[in-house]
């Protein structure tokens, strides 16, 4: 590799820099989530024209957190085979990209979380790639399930993130089990009055449905249907019965129940109150790290994949996956296809870039070498890596736009004392009706 793999400190660093732009103690969902939860609401609020391509003989779009890694690996190909290479900085990436595409002044190439897979190749947005079996093995597996779609590899994973366990050691000393092992440790320290919360998980006034996803599959509940590496849109979990009894387990943590989970905890103050000594437990991500570490000191705390509920199945959080992807249009689609594929020096299929990437954002890697030498670097992402493993690749399929608010909402409602099964039937009946209308 060009450089040695960055340490502690600058992992830290980095890390701020790759949690979507938030500022410290936000609570920053992975960058899939935050396109799927915000691309439609920021179209609608900027006046800006949508982005057009800019001067260069491989053009790359990427948002400003990947801007800068993409352009360091960028400049290494482009020099090794003599062409200029222009990484444009976009604020709507998919949204801008699908227009301009459309329109013939696109990119050659994006970056952006795996769960846009869907809407792109519905709209003849992205070309196939071609990679070998015994290229994709170097790659985690979930992760190139991840890029692939009806069978079919649609793009290069770089970055994967998945929601953990974060404990402060001084009210609830992890690794856990079980979730209920980890709120009664928390609620010791509640009940003699030392903290607030047992668990901060963000809820919110109008819910979390990325957040409150693994709570959601422990408990028995599912979103669709899923075998084989396909979603299945037609079959909808949320108003099921098992949906109904996993809500049922979640309002039991509400606020008219036990009191773990509540509406006051949100975006906006989950993770600043975790490490103000206030909760005991936050379920989190990796953008949530350099703040910890700065609060509670490098042996204040323990990380872990997610536990599930006593009794019940699995924690599996969503799994986001960063990669790269060749635009249908591009002027030069051969140069893109060429950097993303190539395992020739300043090529992105290189542990040279796939280090170089990790180096600078602090995402775990998505190929396994360099995820074995983060490992060795750093038990944190060890953490990570081991939870993303645990995931479940979030959906990328369009009717998932359908999902996420009203879900959200359910999840708020029923946190709040509202009926779980009254809430998850009138949901699921909601999302469905708008799926279908799609």
């Amino acid at each position: 590799m060009r450089r040695s793999i960055i340490t502690m400190a600058a992992i830290s660093a980095a890390l701020l820099l790759a949690s979507c732009g938030g500022s410290p103690g936000t609570e920053q969902p992975t960058d899939a989530t935050t396109e799927a939860t915000t691309d439609a609401a920021s179209d609608e609020e900027t006046s800006e024209e949508p982005a057009v391509r800019g001067e260069g003989d491989l053009v790359i779009w990427a948002d400003a957190g990947k801007a800068p890694s993409v352009q360091e690996v960028a400049d290494v190909y482009g020099e090794a085979n003599g062409i200029t290479v222009t990484v444009q900085t976009i604020v709507n990436v998919r949204s801008d990209f699908i227009t301009a595409n459309e329109a013939g002044n696109g990119p050659d190439m994006i970056v952006g979380a795996h769960d846009w897979l869907g809407q792109l190749v519905a709209n003849g947005s992205v070309d196939p790639l071609v990679v070998s079996a015994d290229q994709l093995s170097a790659y985690h597996e979930k992760a190139v399930t991840a890029a692939t779609y009806d069978d079919q590899l649609y793009a290069l994973p770089y970055g994967m993130e998945s929601l953990v366990l974060y404990c402060n050691n001084e009210f609830a000393q992890g690794p856990f089990d079980t979730l209920d092992a980890a709120i009664a440790a928390g609620q010791e320290a509640v009940d003699a009055g030392e903290i607030d919360s047992a668990l901060n998980l963000p809820v919110g006034t109008t819910g979390d449905a990325y957040h409150m996803q693994p709570l959601f599959t422990s408990a028995g509940g599912y979103i669709f249907g899923y075998e084989n590496g396909t979603w299945d849109p037609t079959d909808l979990g949320v108003g099921t019965d098992g949906g109904i009894a996993a809500a049922e387990k979640i309002a039991s943590l509400g606020e008219e129940g036990e009191g773990v989970l509540s509406t006051s905890i949100d975006g906006t103050n989950s993770i600043a109150l975790f490490n103000e000594g206030k909760a005991a437990c936050l379920i989190s991500g990796p953008w949530a790290l350099t703040d910890v570490r700065t609060a509670l000191g490098d042996d204040g705390y323990t990380i872990q994949a997610i536990p599930g509920f006593e009794g019940m199945g699995p924690a599996e959080p969503f799994l986001g996956v960063n990669q790269f992807y060749v635009a249908s249009n591009g002027a030069n689609k051969t140069f893109a296809q060429d950097f993303i594929t190539s395992t020739a020096a300043g090529g992105l299929n290189t542990p040279e870039a796939m280090g170089t990437l990790y180096e600078m954002s602090a995402q775990p890697p998505a190929m396994n070498e360099i995820a074995d030498q983060a490992i060795a670097s750093d038990p944190d992402m060890a953490a990570f890596l081991e939870a993303a493993t645990a995931a479940q690749p979030m959906p990328a399929i369009p009717a998932m736009d359908a999902v996420w608010g009203p879900l959200g909402q359910a999840y708020s409602s029923v946190v709040g004392g509202a009926d779980p099964a009254e809430t998850m039937t009138t949901t699921g009946t909601a999302i469905e009706e708008t799926i279908a209308a799609s």
